[in-house]
């Protein structure tokens, strides 16, 4: 009898310890599946605020005021900034592109409306460059 104990004490032991470690694999687990989960958390959060903004400025050193500013990747269709009431001559103003437009190409084409209705000619920028200014000078 003493002898047909101990098999099965000793198979509960086993069962018990068997049991332990799967609650403790199962606890470190949910820690683990947590801590993840708490990672991607602040991971898309993080990634939200710090999407790129795209900005640049522009200098009007003409002697008229910028009523327009107009952008374009093929010259056949254009886009334009808000710019408000324009920028007066002398006025250098940061300009913020739409995160609509994060999908396009960085070097695009740009040109300038001014009051009275004439254009200036499109010049070709590369609007992934730090610190960009985009000059509008009066033509010699």
């Amino acid at each position: 009898m003493h002898s047909s104990l101990q098999p099965s004490a000793l198979n509960a032991g086993l069962q018990g310890g068997s049991l332990s470690i799967i609650m403790q694999v199962s606890s470190r687990l949910k820690h683990a599946t947590m801590l993840l989960l708490a990672m991607l958390a602040l991971g898309m959060i993080s990634g939200t605020a710090s999407a790129k903004d795209y900005s640049f400025k522009v200098e009007n050193k003409t002697k008229l005021k910028i009523v327009k500013i107009l952008v374009s990747e093929d010259k056949k269709e254009w886009g334009h900034f808000d710019i408000g009431e324009g920028i007066d001559p002398g006025v250098k103003v940061k300009l913020n592109w739409d995160k609509s437009t994060n999908n396009q190409e960085c070097k695009q084409w740009v040109k300038a409306v001014f009051e009275g209705g004439e254009e200036s000619n499109p010049a070709i920028f590369d609007f992934c460059e730090d610190d960009l200014v985009v000059e509008f000078s009066a033509k010699e």
